[in-house]
């Protein structure tokens, strides 16, 4: 084949993934919701136009540029839960894109099959916008940037430095998976031949992160998760202190760039919070309140083995195409992370000393699957296996040995059943009905405002009337106080929320805070009082707080879970 056809063909590709892209996420873009979390994002923005401080007057965890694309989107797009949508859209479609053009040069089915998976698999799982949909985008920015900007050209530490920061801005822990996972293929990209004491630093520094990743599993996660996800990284950090041959000297200036870069990430944020008062509430929730997020009980009740046996159990059984089909989907999904790190390590191995590594798409997917690691359940397995897919896609044309469209057919399968069988369908499905890829139909939601989606009737009915009610008896101006965890509340029935948090489980913590709380109330009762009663989010001291309104409030309805409380 000539060049001239080569390179016809592969916009032709490039054309049909973008269209192909654009259709899928059209279609899906308005569709499902997870209230407690869409709501919560929307609510924090709202009071953030509205001239409200984070962290000062609104306690939040996330870090703030999520905050900030979150404002933006609702002064462009308008006061609706589908204007945080839109950029979820653009970045899933860019970040395909920019996958296609790593593959460019692969096989020719390689490139937009590794794309349209990498979309399938990633944000119309779980339409929320949440701050991992960004981290993925920058994760493959990034991923980018290290295969077409070679080692040694102007400007790329301080980028990737940038990067990484802005990510960690994001999300944290992304923040910092994805820059060990740069740092050490920053240290291994090379040939040098530098041994003994003249690479020192390079070994320490891999030293010191397979400990802190040994203390981090130790405190976040079980052997489920160490042996799906945890063990690769730990592997390739150990293949790297053999391999790296970097400088004292290299490793210090890197070190030096790439924190320049990182600082310049960070700037934004250090103006804003210094300008308004509020950097001690910065460092306060997002690097020490944010901890609380471990402590929750349900994330350790959680686990990836319930769908691998029930994908196991209706591949055995075979009892229709569809359960078959998501079988195969769910037998997979969670050993992608560990294939691709096996097939990564047989790579490095395989590798002379004076070979250039040339496998940056599955090295940083075996640091960036760490993400899937901390709470075991399909939405967090989705924030990274898309990427996990692309790197065993990539490894396959790589080694001589494999067969890359064993690769291709096995990502069509799980792009098809994921489209097809678990895109934008409702959490209520519960394990069983998720594993057997039951389908549910939505609903347009036309009897309240600030929600243009497609979501359960139940959802419409049951939000309805509880919107229906607060307006009812309360005025725009009345406060009203929602707990333990649902802020959409706030956003959807145009009400002040009198508390600075959202969610009383990470707010309330111990018995100075629990006494605030009730202080509060006590002073400056809100008119209404809305209480989630099954909100896994329920602990002994939002009990107190329960007590405290029964004694006080009437009350006057029960919607679904929610039981409504209107003061004396």
């Amino acid at each position: 084949m000539n060049s001239i056809g080569f390179r016809r063909e592969r916009l032709w590709a490039f054309a049909v993934v973008v269209l192909v892209n654009a259709l899928v996420l059209g279609y899906f873009y308005d569709r499902f919701w997870w209230p407690p979390d869409e709501g919560q994002y929307a609510h924090v923005a709202e009071r953030v136009l509205a001239g409200e401080v984070l962290h000062a007057d609104i306690r939040e965890f996330h870090t703030d540029y999520v905050h900030l694309v979150h404002v933006l989107a609702l002064k462009l797009f308008g006061t609706d839960l589908l204007s945080l949508r839109v950029p979820l859209v653009v970045i899933t479609l860019m970040q395909s894109c920019l996958m296609f053009l790593l593959f460019a040069e692969c096989s020719f089915w390689t490139a937009p099959i590794g794309a349209l998976s990498l979309t399938a698999l990633s944000c119309i799982q779980f339409l929320n916008p949440q701050p991992q949909w960004y981290c993925l985008f920058l994760a493959v920015v990034v991923i980018w940037f290290l295969k077409w900007r070679p080692r040694g050209s102007r400007g790329r530490l301080e980028i990737l430095g940038f990067l990484v920061v802005t990510v960690y801005l994001f999300r944290q822990l992304t923040g910092v998976f994805l820059g060990m996972g740069v740092l050490t293929y920053l240290l291994v990209e090379s040939c040098d031949m530098r041994r003994g004491r003249e690479v020192l630093f390079a070994r320490g520094i891999l030293v010191a992160m397979f400990l802190a990743l040994v203390g981090y599993y130790r405190l976040a996660t079980n052997a489920v998760g160490v042996a799906l996800f945890g063990v690769w990284p730990l592997a390739v950090l150990g293949w790297s202190m053999f391999r790296s041959s970097v400088s004292n000297q290299d490793v210090a200036r890197m070190l030096v760039r790439m924190t320049l870069g990182g600082i310049a990430a960070l700037l934004p944020v250090l103006a804003y919070h210094t300008t308004h008062g509020s950097l001690g509430g910065f460092v306060s929730d997002t690097m020490l309140n944010a901890t609380r997020v471990h402590d929750l009980w349900y994330i350790d009740v959680s686990s990836y083995t319930s769908f691998l046996l029930l994908g196991l159990h209706q591949l055995i059984q075979m009892e229709g195409i569809a359960r078959t089909l998501n079988g195969i989907y769910w037998v997979t999904l969670p050993l992608l992370a560990a294939l691709n790190g096996v097939l990564m390590l047989r790579y490095l191995y395989q590798l002379n000393q004076t070979e250039r590594l040339d496998g940056v798409v599955p090295f940083i997917a075996v640091f960036f699957a760490l993400v899937s690691i901390f709470n075991q359940i399909p939405i967090y397995l989705y924030y990274s296996v898309g990427l996990s897919l692309a790197g065993v896609l990539w490894l396959g044309t790589l080694s001589k040995n494999a067969r890359p469209m064993l690769g291709i057919v096995l990502a069509v399968v799980l792009a098809a059943v994921a489209v097809y069988y678990q895109a934008a369908q409702p959490i209520s499905r519960k394990v069983r009905g998720v594993a057997a890829g039951q389908r549910v139909v939505l609903a347009y939601n036309d009897r309240f405002d600030r929600a243009r989606l497609w979501f359960e009737a139940r959802d419409i009915d049951v939000y309805g009337e509880l919107i229906e009610l607060i307006r009812r008896e309360t005025s725009p101006s009345d406060p009203i106080f929602v707990f333990p965890n649902h802020a959409e509340v706030y956003f959807l029935a145009h009400r002040r929320n009198p508390f600075a948090f959202v969610n009383t489980s990470l707010a309330i913590t111990n018995e100075r805070e629990l006494n605030e709380v009730m202080k509060h109330l006590s002073e400056r009762k809100p008119r209404l009082v809305i209480h989630a009663q099954y909100d896994k989010h329920n602990t002994p001291r939002s009990d107190v707080i329960v007590l405290f309104v029964r004694r006080n409030y009437d009350l006057i309805s029960t919607v679904a879970g929610f039981r409504i409380y209107r003061r004396r």
